[in-house]
């Protein structure tokens, strides 16, 4: 909550959508604060939990399906509801607990279906941020573990992030949908992106 609100006192007003893990209170913790915001879970953790709940065939079995949806269904509410019928339903006996988890977060796994389908599979993982953020340890690990001042924190983050700026360029499937992400964001909070 002191972070949204941190975020909130530094001026974000509107997030079309948050991807996130799955972190206990989080989705509570957004909807408090940005309740016209659509959250997505990310796909690549459900994948490998589903591991962690059920028989390794069973996982396996839920691991395609997930993929099916993510690469063939064309729509928010086809997907919602091969999740229940061939993944909920198929197990909700053997798996009982674990299934009503799935089942009361489905939308939030399968929120990036109601996305322009070219830029899906970058909006449905938070590997891209867990990507930066290794960035960010590596350079901590350079200095011993530890910055020893806000100084050097500070120079070292400058760095890594100049970096990441030469070598990361803006995705050009993400560019080309700009159109239509604002339209969604006009759809949903009545007014468009600032350029």
């Amino acid at each position: 909550m002191d972070v949204f609100q941190d975020l909130i006192n530094r001026g974000m007003k509107k997030v079309l959508m948050f991807i996130c893990d799955d972190f206990s209170g989080i989705s509570e913790a957004i909807k408090a604060y940005f309740p016209c915001s659509d959250i997505q879970k990310c796909t690549v953790h459900l994948a490998r939990n589903v591991y962690k709940h059920m028989k390794k065939e069973d996982a396996s079995y839920v691991n395609k399906k997930l993929k099916e949806i993510k690469n063939y269904c064309d729509t928010f509410e086809k997907g919602v509801e091969i999740f229940k019928t061939e993944i909920i339903e198929k197990f909700k006996d053997r798996y009982k607990t674990y299934t009503q988890y799935l089942f009361s977060k489905k939308e939030e796994f399968l929120t990036f279906l109601k996305y322009p389908e070219t830029i899906r599979k970058f909006i449905n993982t938070t590997n891209s941020v867990e990507s930066v953020h290794s960035t960010f340890e590596k350079q901590r690990l350079k200095k011993g573990g530890f910055f020893q001042s806000m100084d050097i924190l500070n120079v070292a983050l400058f760095i890594a992030t100049d970096k990441l700026h030469k070598t990361r360029k803006a995705n050009p499937l993400i560019k080309a949908k700009r159109y239509e992400l604002n339209q969604m964001f006009v759809v949903k909070f009545g007014d468009g992106i600032e350029e």
